[in-house]
C-alpha cells in the first residue's frame, strides 16, 4: 500500500503541480487521470492554487515537489497499516427533521367527464282507481308516478341517474249517459278501497293528468363504477423548507483503487511525463556536481585556513596642528606601518608575528624610546590550548595584555615577552583567571636596576548574563611596581556601565607608596539610539600613581615634532587624548562621547573638562594645567574595501593667561588593522577592549 501511495503521488505531482479547488471543475470525468487526482485530493497530498486555478498540463517546480512528498509523507503511517478491512456495517440514520409548514392549498382541477347511468329502479306500485261519481262514473285516478332512480355515486361532476317510467294506468270505467245536472250534493262518505284489479292491456297515452304526489324514493340502486380522475390541477406553491435535522454519521469510505488500477495509472502517467522525468534526474546530476564541487572547495580553504595569512597596517596622518590652524611651520605628516604573518601551525597551535615601523621619534621618551625609521619586532607568539588535567588558553613569547579599563594592566605602550594563561569557568564556578608572567623591559633589564626585572599580573573574575565583577594584582611590575585594582561591568536597560578603581603600592624602585596614588576611570552609556548614542567620562588620575604599563602611560605619536611639547604644562600631545583614554598624572577630566550619522555618515564630537584632583593646584603641590578644556570633532568614510579616509578637528583651550589655543586639523588615511592594541580611539575603543578582557576572548 505504501509503494503504491508513493507511486501514485510522484507521479500525479510530477504531472498535476497543483489541484484546484475540486477536480470536477478543471479536469474532465473522462480524463484518464482523473481517478488518481481525486485520490491524492481526498488524501490531502495535492492542493490547488490560490486562484482556484488547476493547470494540469503545467510544469512541475521542486518546490510543489517538495509539498507534495511532504503530504504524502504525512500520510504514509497509515497506509502501512495493512489492506483495508471490508466496510463495516451502515450507522444509524440521523434524527428526522422537523417537518416543515404545509404549502398552501392549489387552485381546484377542473370537473371531471359524467360517469354512466346509474341502473333505473323498480316501478313504483300504481295508486287506487277513484271513486265513481254520483251522476256517473268519475274518471279513473292516475296511476302513480314511478319513483326516481336514485343517482350513481359515479365519478366526481357524474350525471344522475334516468327518472324511472311510470307505472301502468288502471282500467278507465264506461261512462254513463249523462243525466241532467242536478245541484250539487254533499259529498258522500269515502267508500273503502277495492282490490286492484289484473293491469289491463295498456291503452294509448291519454293527456298527462296533472303530476301525482311524489312517492317515496326507490332503494338505490348499486353504486356504479367510478368514472376516470380528471388531470390533476396545477400543483400549489411550495410552503417554506422545514429545519434540516441532524446529520448522520459519515458512512464508510469507499474501497480505495486495486493494486492494476494503480498501476495502470502509474505507467500511464510515467509513460506521459517521461521527458520531464529525464530532465529532473539530469539537474539533479548537475547538483551532485556542483556540491561535490562545493565541497572539494570548502576542504580546500579549510586547509588553507590553517596556513599563515598576511595582516598589517597602514596609518598615514597629516594636517596641521598649533595655535595657527594653517600654517607652513606648523604642518605634520606621520606614517605607521605594521606587517606581519599569522595562521595555524597544527590543528591546536597558531602562530603571529609582525614587525612595525614609524617615521617620528618618540620626543621625551614618554612611549618606547624608539627612534624614527627604527624597525623593532613588536608581535611574535604561539596560541593553543590544553584539555584535561589542565584546561586553559596559553600564549607564549612577545603579546600585548590588557586587563578591564587598563589602569593596572594595560602594556599598549610597548609589547613584553611572557607566558600568559587563561582558565574560563574554573569547576563551572563562573570563575575565570587570567594570570600573565614575563619581562618588565626587553632584555629583562629596566633601567636604574642592576638585575633582572621580572613581571607577574593576574585578573580574576566572576561572571553573570548582565553584570561583572574582577579584581586585579600586580605582584611585580616594571621596576619592582606593585598595586591591584577593581573592575566592574554591568548591562541594564540595553546600556552598560564600566568602572574600575586602581591602587599602586608600591612605587617604581619598590619604595612603599604613601598617599596620591590611587586612579578612577568610569564610563556609562546615557543613552543609545538607532541614530545616535552618548555616554559619559570621567577619570581620575593621582600625581603619586604612576603605574608604567597602564592605560595612564599609553601608546602614542607626536605630531610636529620637534615644536610640540609635552603636555606637562603646556598642550597635550594630540594622540594622547585623541586615540586613548583621557587618564592622565595628576588630572580629573570630565565628558563624553556623542555619536550620530549625518547622510550615512558617523559623526562623533567628545568634550573633555580638565582639572588637578582633589584641589593638589589650589594646595600649590602641583602647578595649574595650561590647558583645561580639549574638544574633538570626527567623521569617516569607507572609500574601498578595507580603506577608511577620516577628517578630523580638535581644539585645546588655553587655561592660563599668555597661552593661545590650540587647533588641529588632520586628513587620516587607514588600511588593514589600524585599531590594534596600540592604536586605541579615545574611551569609545576602550569600552570595546574592556569588553573583550572582560567576556574572556
Amino acid at each position: 500500500m505504501t509503494r503504491m501511495l508513493l507511486c501514485i503521488a510522484v507521479a500525479a505531482t510530477l504531472a498535476l503541480p497543483a489541484l484546484a479547488q475540486s477536480p470536477a471543475e478543471t479536469v474532465p470525468f473522462d480524463h484518464w487521470a482523473y481517478d488518481a487526482v481525486q485520490t491524492l485530493v481526498d488524501e490531502g497530498i495535492i492542493k490547488g492554487y490560490p486562484d482556484g486555478t488547476f493547470r494540469g498540463d503545467r510544469a512541475m517546480t521542486r518546490y510543489e515537489f517538495a509539498a507534495a512528498i511532504a503530504r504524502m509523507l504525512e500520510v504514509m503511517p497509515e497506509a502501512k497499516i495493512g489492506p483495508a478491512g471490508p466496510p463495516g456495517p451502515a450507522g444509524p440514520a440521523g434524527p428526522r427533521g422537523a417537518q416543515g409548514p404545509a404549502g398552501a392549498v392549489g387552485p381546484l382541477g377542473p370537473m371531471g367527464p359524467a360517469g354512466p347511468a346509474g341502473v333505473a329502479g323498480p316501478p313504483g306500485v300504481a295508486g287506487p282507481a277513484g271513486k265513481d261519481g254520483r251522476d256517473g262514473a268519475g274518471a279513473g285516478a292516475a296511476g302513480g308516478v314511478g319513483t326516481q332512480a336514485v343517482p350513481g355515486t359515479g365519478g366526481t361532476g357524474g350525471a344522475p341517474g334516468l327518472k324511472g317510467d311510470a307505472g301502468p294506468a288502471g282500467p278507465k270505467g264506461d261512462v254513463g249517459p249523462a243525466g241532467p245536472a242536478g245541484p250539487m250534493g254533499p259529498p258522500g262518505p269515502r267508500g273503502e278501497r277495492g282490490p286492484v284489479g289484473p293491469t289491463g292491456p295498456k291503452g294509448e297515452v291519454g293527456p298527462a293528468g296533472p303530476a301525482g304526489v311524489a312517492g317515496p324514493a326507490g332503494v338505490a340502486g348499486p353504486v356504479g363504477p367510478a368514472g376516470a380522475v380528471g388531470p390533476a390541477g396545477p400543483a400549489g406553491v411550495a410552503g417554506p423548507a422545514g429545519v434540516a435535522g441532524p446529520v448522520g454519521p459519515q458512512g464508510p469510505k469507499g474501497d480505495p483503487p486495486s493494486p492494476e488500477e494503480t498501476r495502470a495509472i502509474c505507467k500511464k502517467l510515467l509513460d506521459e511525463f517521461a521527458d520531464e522525468l529525464k530532465d529532473i534526474r539530469d539537474d539533479i546530476d548537475y547538483l551532485e556536481d556542483d556540491l561535490y564541487e562545493l565541497g572539494d572547495r570548502v576542504a580546500w580553504l579549510e586547509e588553507n585556513a590553517k596556513g599563515p595569512k598576511i595582516f598589517g597596517l597602514i596609518d598615514a596622518r597629516m594636517g596641521w596642528a598649533g595655535n595657527e590652524i594653517v600654517s607652513a611651520n606648523h604642518q605634520f605628516i606621520n606614517l605607521t606601518a605594521k606587517v606581519g604573518v599569522e595562521g595555524q601551525i597544527t590543528n591546536d597551535l597558531a602562530g603571529r608575528v609582525a614587525l612595525k615601523v614609524r617615521n617620528t621619534n618618540d620626543v621625551v621618551g614618554d612611549v618606547d624610546n624608539r627612534a624614527a625609521e627604527a624597525l623593532w619586532l613588536d608581535e611574535a607568539a604561539l596560541m593553543f590550548p590544553t584539555k584535561g588535567l589542565v584546561t586553559a588558553d596559553w600564549v607564549v613569547g612577545r603579546q600585548f595584555v590588557n586587563y578591564g579599563l587598563g589602569l593596572l594592566v594595560n602594556n599598549s605602550r610597548m609589547s613584553q615577552d611572557g607566558l600568559r594563561a587563561k582558565f574560563d569557568n574554573v569547576w563551572n564556578t563562573n570563575i575565570d583567571v587570567d594570570v600573565f608572567a614575563g619581562s618588565a623591559a626587553p632584555g629583562w633589564n629596566s633601567p636604574g636596576l642592576d638585575n633582572s626585572d621580572g613581571y607577574l599580573a593576574g585578573m580574576i573574575s566572576y561572571e553573570k548574563p548582565s553584570w561583572k565583577i574582577a579584581g586585579e594584582y600586580l605582584e611585580d611590575g616594571y621596576a619592582y611596581e606593585q598595586g591591584w585594582a577593581l573592575d566592574f561591568w554591568a548591562k541594564f536597560w540595553g546600556r552598560e556601565l564600566y568602572a574600575q578603581y586602581a591602587k599602586q603600592t608600591d612605587l617604581q624602585g619598590g619604595a612603599e607608596a604613601i598617599s596620591q596614588t590611587e586612579a578612577i576611570m568610569a564610563m556609562v552609556d546615557v543613552w543609545k539610539g538607532k541614530n545616535w548614542a552618548l555616554r559619559g567620562y570621567y577619570s581620575s588620575v593621582e600625581p603619586g600613581y604612576n603605574v608604567f604599563y597602564s592605560s595612564s602611560n599609553p601608546y602614542y605619536e607626536t605630531y610636529g615634532w620637534p615644536t610640540q611639547p609635552r603636555y606637562n604644562g603646556q598642550a597635550i600631545p594630540w594622540e594622547r587624548w585623541l586615540r586613548n583614554p583621557v587618564a592622565m598624572n595628576s588630572v580629573e577630566a570630565i565628558g563624553g562621547q556623542l555619536q550620530f550619522n549625518v547622510m550615512n555618515l558617523p559623526f562623533e564630537i567628545a568634550y573633555y573638562s580638565l582639572d588637578r584632583p582633589g584641589g593638589y593646584a589650589a594646595a600649590a603641590v602641583i602647578p595649574p594645567l595650561a590647558y583645561d578644556e580639549l574638544f574633538s570633532i570626527r567623521t569617516s568614510k569607507k572609500v574601498a574595501d578595507g580603506v577608511e579616509v577620516v577628517l578630523t578637528y580638535a581644539m585645546q583651550a588655553a587655561a592660563q593667561a599668555g597661552l593661545s589655543d590650540q587647533d588641529m586639523l588632520a586628513a587620516e588615511v587607514r588600511v588593514g588593522e589600524v585599531f590594534s592594541s596600540q592604536l586605541l580611539t579615545t574611551p569609545q575603543r576602550s569600552a570595546e577592549l574592556a569588553r573583550t578582557e572582560f567576556s574572556g576572548a
